[in-house]
């Protein structure tokens, strides 16, 4: 089996169609760098199925196009060709396999074989375990020597599972594994499913038994709420009005502030306008101090500064003067140095003038014989050049007769060949419109389906929005829900932090919660076990006192464990009641205070002691002040007729009551959840109404999208074919242009033949004459070479000589001219030391002067510094009782403002009192209205005066926490139990089935290993057992091998090479030389030839680094395995070329597009290089 011939057009540089027919044995394809020999390669890459564009050396696989040039425009698409003469290596019954592969710009890409179309995959499939794959070792390029002798030893293991033909098994065991690992992932996914099903069902038949006890509670509860809701409303109103008697009142006491602050606010301007003066003529003292200090500092800078520069010019004076005398001594000794030079000179001119005398005779001798020889060499060079002219005509028309002869009979064949093509045209062209007909019905009918699919998605979209319509709406209600019970929520928070915050028993409070349980005495604190309606919190507060946050416990006991317990754990402070200790109290007849209370029965002695003689009223007079205790119901307290307690609801917030309006607001909450439970459980039920829907417009859009898709293709299907279409015309016109053509190119290759073979005859008489006189100029030539020789080496002796006298000459003119120079210079140095000094002197004079100016200058500053300070001290009094008034005037202001400021805020304050009851009670008939339809009308006629709130409340808490741990109800429950139920065994009998498949897949993949390991084990000692002979051979001896990594899966192990060259003990591979590399990779290759040779072998310049005494070995190993393998071998080298049975030769006559030029050796034996 071998490559009998590659086409190629449109692919890189090859634009027109070019043909390469190769036959068996070797052929070497050459040409310059870049004309385009390594794109035959990839183009053969390409066909095989390679799909790597950096592979391809391009970014991209459009890149594969021809891109055009200055001269000729991009091509659309390119296609390449391979023919295989099979010999039964591939799979398939033909003969001649033609495998070909289309790229278009637009990225889309054919396969053919045989001129079907067929996938990638089938290519892939064809080639599998073969060595002809695109990534197999049927093709080296020199660049993979480094990979195959690199770290990384998956490259080289890869060579080796191509050879053993395991590829099919990894490849059958990589889909096993997918399959594998998708079917533990279904079983895991069913088994979470499975649980949380169990779950569900176990889930669903508890909800069955609570769904009657549920209905009765609700009843229940529905009747109690309404009453409770009557009572509330009452209160909410009895509350509004007192509040808005107190905002009239407290307005009246702003008004009269405001007008106090007005005549404040005229007084402070005055007092300010005093105060800015008095600042602005400080700042101004204080700017010409300043100003007045930087100019006496200034003035003590330049006379330090003047005082230094004098004494500095003093110093260089003197150094000047030193440095005078040392250059008057130097002068002296260069005077004589300078005569002793100038009678070395006068001696030695005499001498070189007869050296130059003796240098000019020989020179003239020697310039009249290069004179002459040079007439006799160019007589020479004319001769040979017309001798060299005349063998390269003959040269060029012995190879334009051979061209000739193998183009007439490539164009003989190429003739026939296309004779033969113009027939096949004929028949696809009828066969391709009949295909283009059938296409375009299908097209009409896939138009008419995909618009009934769409009538019918417009009527499910429509029931869709309808539905997200009502979703929408049922969203808003639980949003509005939500935020309510979020705002009860934060309610209850910041009435649990007014109980923890309790002054400075809140520590020892904290305490007594957190260890509640460790003593059994605790009743409860004061305040929460006492309940009186909230208008009257503030008086019970007042009354209580600092007793409100005390302890009740049983006994003193309890008492002093607690006491004990606080102090020892550092718990902070706290008050306790001893209950033992209080005494009954006989109260005849219960006052006000006493019937307004509601309380525990323990503490009853307790509570009257604190309220049984406090009178309660609504404000105080002095007429009210007469005995006893007596308390207003904003916590004004007149205590035993003598000390008087006044409190503000501003600062003073009652914890009075708040655990009861905690519950209340939770009773509400959880209102407002089971409303908020049924509100979702209805949205889940239409969610899933417009799930069902969803899936039936996504099964409607899934058909649409497939009948669409169809027609896409139909519709490529059909472009590609009218493309084909236009592409075949194109082919038959140009199939008939080039068969014109051939048949010219014919006749006149005949002609020319003739016309060589008469000039070389002619030329190869002439060539024998010309050579004779040749000769004769040459002999001539020679002699006068050797008389040219010896007066040379006369003359340049003498010339010497001469320079050799020069230099010294030249040596002491140039100490002669330094001395010059030095005296020069030690003149002018003298002359500018006696100017500086000069400069010096009366730079000095001067800065005595100024020194004494800027001293009497500086005096007169200090004393104008000491006027100012003067003045400053007394503006500074002068601002600071401006600045006293002025402090005292806006603190009046401040406290005026601030009164201000808390009537508005207690004011602001009822009146959002005010707004709160009338939400509130406005939210409490809402609410009702929405939840029991009970008009506003309907519960002002409802009697509430006999109710026992606190009784109603708590049996309405009781019916609620018995709802809440009933918890929501599904209407619906019988259904979902039973369809859960039934998927719940369905789903049991697929774990069954993917556990039976899981443990199939896992013996599949066991025996797949079982097969592969022991192939490639086989394979690998095979090539091992090769190596060390194909090295040997190459490198005549050495030592080489190749092993796997120890203890590791042979499949999964890395190969490692060791090689050893004679006389050498490397330890890596990366201490080979390139050439070295190449050797032990080509050894390694056709080792695994040796076990699995591939049918054919392209070998891209691997010949680079070799020396000729390599490349011979190279070229032997290569006629020897080229028996059974057809080698191409791209190459710069002339020994590998005469190796080879063919030559193609690539060449660019145009810039940028390659053409082929190629000879046999075999039917050419005078051109054969061996």
């Amino acid at each position: 089996m071998y490559i009998s011939k590659v086409n190629i057009q449109g692919f890189k540089s090859f634009l027109n169609k070019t043909s390469l027919t190769f036959g068996r044995g070797i052929t070497c394809i050459v040409g310059p760098n870049g004309c385009g020999k390594t794109n035959i390669v990839d183009s053969i890459r390409w066909i095989l199925g390679e799909q790597k564009s950096s592979v391809l050396r391009s970014n991209k696989m459009e890149d594969v196009i021809f891109n055009g040039t200055r001269k000729r425009k991009p091509v659309s698409f390119c296609e390449s060709s391979i023919m295989l003469h099979n010999e039964g290596r591939l799979p398939i019954e033909y003969t001649d396999i033609e495998i070909t592969r289309r790229l278009f710009r637009s990225g889309e890409s054919e396969y053919l074989i045989n001129k079907v179309p067929c996938r990638l995959k089938d290519i892939n499939n064809l080639f599998m375990d073969t060595g002809m794959g695109s990534g197999a070792y049927s093709v080296i390029e020199l660049k993979m020597i480094e990979t195959i002798l690199s770290q990384n030893a998956g490259d080289r293991k890869h060579l080796i599972e191509e050879a053993a033909g395991i590829n099919q098994y990894k490849q059958q065991r990589h889909q096993t594994y997918k399959k594998l690992k998708a079917t533990k992932t279904d079983l895991d996914r069913v088994n979470d499913i499975l649980i949380e099903l169990e779950k569900n069902v176990k889930s669903l038949t508890l909800q069955l038994k609570k769904f009657d006890r549920h209905k009765k509670l609700i009843n229940k509860l529905k009747s109690k709420s309404i009453i409770l809701a009557a009572h509330r409303y009452h209160n909410f109103t009895s509350e509004i009005d007192p509040i808005l008697i107190d905002i009239n009142s407290k307005k009246n006491n702003y008004s009269k502030l405001s007008s106090q602050m007005s005549i404040d606010e005229e007084l402070e301007k005055t007092i300010q306008n005093r105060y800015d003066n008095a600042r602005s003529k400080m700042e101004t003292l204080d700017l010409n101090l300043k100003d007045t200090a930087k100019k006496i500092s200034e003035k003590n800078r330049n006379i330090i500064v003047w005082t230094e520069n004098k004494k500095s010019n003093e110093g260089r004076s003197q150094q000047n003067t030193d440095e005078s005398e040392q250059i008057q001594i130097q002068q002296f000794s260069l005077d004589s140095q300078l005569n002793e030079m100038k009678k070395s000179l006068s001696i030695i001119e005499p001498v070189i003038l007869k050296k130059q005398e003796i240098y000019n005779k020989e020179l003239e001798i020697f310039k009249n014989l290069k004179q002459d020889s040079e007439i006799q060499i160019k007589n020479h060079q004319s001769k040979q050049a017309e001798f060299d002219a005349h063998l390269n005509m003959i040269f060029q028309e012995e190879t334009a007769f051979k061209l000739n002869e193998n183009s007439l009979k490539s164009q003989s064949e190429f003739l026939e060949k296309l004779e033969l093509r113009r027939a096949q045209f004929k028949s696809r062209d009828l066969k391709m419109l009949e295909e283009i007909s059938s296409c375009k019905r299908e097209i009409t009918a896939k138009e008419e389906s995909s618009n009934n699919i769409l009538i019918n998605l417009d009527k499910y979209k429509l029931k869709q929005l309808k539905f997200d319509s009502e979703i929408a709406q049922s969203l808003q209600e639980i949003s509005y829900l939500r935020i309510k019970n979020d705002e009860l929520n934060s309610k209850v928070n910041l009435f649990k932090s007014i109980l923890k915050s309790r002054g400075d028993s809140a520590t020892g409070l904290n305490y007594i919660e957190e260890n509640k349980l460790n003593y059994k005495g605790i009743i409860g604190i004061l305040s929460d076990l006492i309940e009186i309606p909230e208008e009257y919190h503030m008086a019970s507060e007042a009354v209580m006192g600092d007793l409100k946050n005390a302890v009740v416990v049983d006994k003193i006991s309890t008492a002093q464990n607690i006491l004990n317990d606080l102090k020892n754990n550092n718990g902070g402070s706290l008050t306790l009641i001893s209950l033992d200790k209080v005494g009954s109290i006989n109260i005849k007849k219960k006052n006000q205070f006493l019937k307004l209370i509601q309380s525990n029965t323990k503490i009853n002695d307790l509570v009257n002691h604190l309220y049984g003689h406090v009178e309660i009223v609504d404000t105080m007079t002095a007429s009210e002040i007469t005995s006893g205790s007596i308390v207003t119901k904003s916590g004004d307290l007149i205590k035993n007729n003598y000390q008087l307690k006044g409190s503000s609801s501003k600062n003073n917030i009652s914890v009075l009551g708040k655990k009861k309006e905690i519950k209340q607001i939770k009773v509400e909450i959880k209102k407002n959840q089971n409303k908020l439970d049924k509100l979702i459980f209805s949205q889940k039920d239409k969610e899933k109404k417009i799930a069902n829907l969803n899936k039936e417009i996504i099964k409607i859009e899934k058909e649409l999208e497939e009948e669409v898709s169809e027609k896409q293709k139909l519709e490529i299907e059909l472009s590609r074919k009218e493309t084909s279409l236009i592409h075949l015309q194109e082919m038959k016109k140009e199939n008939k242009n080039e068969i014109g053509k051939s048949k010219i190119q014919i006749d006149l290759l005949k002609i020319k033949i003739d016309q060589n073979k008469d000039k070389v005859r002619d030329l190869n008489y002439i060539k024998v004459n010309f050579k004779q006189k040749i000769e004769e100029i040459s002999k001539k030539t020679e002699i006068f070479r050797q008389k040219i020789n010896q007066q040379q080496e006369v003359t340049q002796e003498k010339q010497l000589q001469l320079l050799e006298s020069e230099k010294e000459k030249n040596s002491i003119e140039l100490r002669i001219n330094s001395i010059d120079d030095r005296i020069a210079e030690n003149k002018r140095r003298l002359d500018r030391i006696q100017n500086i000094n000069k400069q010096l002197l009366k730079t000095n004079e001067d800065l005595d002067k100024k020194l004494l100016l800027e001293k009497e200058l500086k005096q007169n500053l200090i004393n104008e510094q000491q006027n100012l300070s003067n003045n400053k001290s007394a503006t500074d009094k002068e601002y600071n009782e401006a600045y006293q008034e002025l402090k005292q005037l806006q603190q009046n202001m401040r406290s005026h403002h601030k009164l201000k400021e808390e009537r508005i805020f207690d004011i602001q304050e009822m009146e959002l009192k005010v707004s709160n009851l009338k939400n509130s009670r406005k939210n409490l008939v809402d609410n009702i209205y929405k939840e029991f339809a009970i008009s506003i009308e309907e519960l002002e006629e409802i009697d509430h005066s006999e109710v026992d709130v606190k009784e109603l409340i708590y049996d309405i808490q009781s019916i609620k926490e018995s709802i809440e741990r009933t918890g929501p109800i599904n209407m619906a429950i019988q259904d979902e139990y039973e369809k859960e139920n039934e998927r719940l065994i369905f789903l049991k009998e697929q774990v069954d089935d993917l556990v039976e498949a899981e443990k199939t897949l896992i013996e599949t993949i066991s025996r797949i290993d079982k097969q592969a390991r022991d192939k490639f084990l086989k394979t690998f000692g095979e090539i091992a057992s090769n190596f060390k002979s194909t090295f040997k051979r190459f490198f005549d001896g050495g030592e080489a091998e190749i092993c796997l990594e120890d203890g590791v899966d042979p499949l999964e192990a890395d190969v490692k090479i060791i090689a050893k060259p004679p006389g050498k003990r490397t330890q890596s591979l990366k201490m080979l030389s390139a050439g070295e590399k190449a050797l032990t990779a080509i050894s390694l290759l056709f080792a695994i030839y040796l076990v699995k040779p591939s049918p054919f072998c392209i070998l891209d310049e691997v010949d680079a680094p070799l020396d000729d005494r390599n490349i011979k070995k190279y070229t032997k190993v290569l006629r020897e395995f080229a028996k059974n393998t057809q080698f191409i071998v791209i190459t710069h080298n002339k020994l590998t070329m005469e190796a080879a049975d063919y030559l193609y030769g690539v060449t660019q006559e145009e810039e940028g597009v390659s053409k082929l030029v190629s000879v046999k050796f075999k039917d050419n034996p005078e051109l054969n290089f061996k």
